[in-house]
């Protein structure tokens, strides 16, 4: 194994202030120290940059999240861009300055932005804050070219603070698949403790299989919670939903969509203490299914909602593209009795319900 080097031996000066956003400009001397192809450590302390920095081939560590801090003071940079197979990044903690403005929108402004990111590559033990997106995968850094992210694993990660999503991973090209995320937990909350609005907590789509376990959603404003989209074999486990605020009529804690057959397996969820206002989101639902979809859902409960209003909770909402759907749901427990209902539309097709608890659907079934 190579001898790590440690970014101090190519000038970096830990002495940034996350009060006010200054210090040494340490970007250039990371560059140089990636450049040198071994493994790089970064000792305790906030290390000032302001461009993204590019991770490929490459390890990328420092003393761990609380410890070894990367400050990224361009508002539209990245923090890091990672890509190639065998690149890893661990034990840091990155963050914007600030959170970015609601007017800059992903690309820009991400944590972690992925590029053709491939096997063997592994993000873990990171803790990022003040971004619009975490992590984050879609646009290529090169105009026409597709990208991917490709049997990488992330685990142990903390994302707080974003506009856009906590992980958002979709690829512009074939190639998205054999990824595995495991224990991320992402929080919405700023620093005096109000609500941040985003767009989604997690976002995946174009992936051929994709395996994630224990995704956590709290503290903040959310349109949609989890989206899977277009993505042939999906496995979700433990999935936390808690102080969830929704806010997008016909959103869902769960969006599962494909315009070509998809399977998705959904174990575990648990929905906390979440609130919902008419105002907010006149209708919200668990899990909304559309288009071609084949769904097996076991073990859901829901307790300590906070309605305000009179806001239409519905727990499946159903929209087939022909008869190309199947849903089983087994283990539901609604315990505060804040969803009443399956919606399945045309009603002609409510025979995509193949199971519920035990029971085939009727029109409308409420839960016990």
């Amino acid at each position: 194994m190579a001898v790590a080097i440690s970014v101090l031996e190519y000038g970096a000066i830990p002495d940034g202030s996350m009060a006010s956003g200054t210090g040494t400009d340490n970007t250039e001397s990371f560059r140089r120290a990636l450049a040198d192809g071994r493994p790089v450590y970064v000792p305790p302390g906030t290390y000032r940059i302001t461009a993204g920095l590019r991770v490929a081939a490459q390890q990328l560590f420092g003393a761990g999240p609380g410890l070894s801090t990367l400050m990224q003071t361009s508002v539209n940079e990245p923090v890091l861009i990672a890509s190639s197979g065998g690149t890893r990044i661990a034990d840091l903690r990155l963050t914007h300055f600030s959170l970015p403005p609601d007017t800059i929108s992903v690309p820009d402004g991400v944590g972690i932005r992925c590029v053709r990111l491939g096997d063997m590559s592994v993000i873990e033990r990171v803790a990022i804050y003040n971004c619009t997106s975490g992590v984050y995968s879609y646009e290529s850094l090169t105009e026409g070219e597709s990208n991917y992210i490709y049997s990488v694993q992330m685990q142990n990660l903390r994302i707080e603070r974003f506009r856009h999503s906590a992980v958002y991973l979709r690829g512009s090209g074939a190639g998205n698949t054999g990824c595995v995320l495991q224990n991320i937990y992402a929080q919405n909350r700023s620093a005096d403790g109000t609500n941040v609005s985003s767009l989604y907590g997690y976002y995946f789509e174009t992936f051929t299989e994709l395996s994630a376990t224990q995704l956590n959603i709290e503290w903040g404003d959310y349109q949609k919670g989890i989206v899977i989209a277009e993505s042939q074999n999906t496995n979700l486990r433990s999935l936390h939903f808690e102080r969830y605020r929704a806010t997008l009529t016909h959103g869902s804690f769960i969006d599962i969509r494909g315009s070509t057959s998809l399977n998705a397996v959904l174990s575990s969820i648990a929905l906390k203490n979440c609130e919902f206002s008419a105002d907010a989101a006149s209708e919200y639902s668990i899990i909304r299914v559309e288009g071609r979809a084949f769904v097996f859902l076991q073990a859901l409960s829901v307790e300590g909602s906070v309605i305000s209003g009179n806001p239409t909770l519905t727990a499946i909402v159903c929209r087939p593209d022909s008869h190309e759907m199947s849903i089983e749901a087994m283990g539901v427990r609604i315990i505060d009795h804040s969803f009443q209902e399956v919606d399945v539309r045309p009603t002609s097709a409510r025979s995509v319900i193949r199971r519920f608890n035990n029971h085939p659907p009727s029109n409308a079934v409420p839960l016990e």
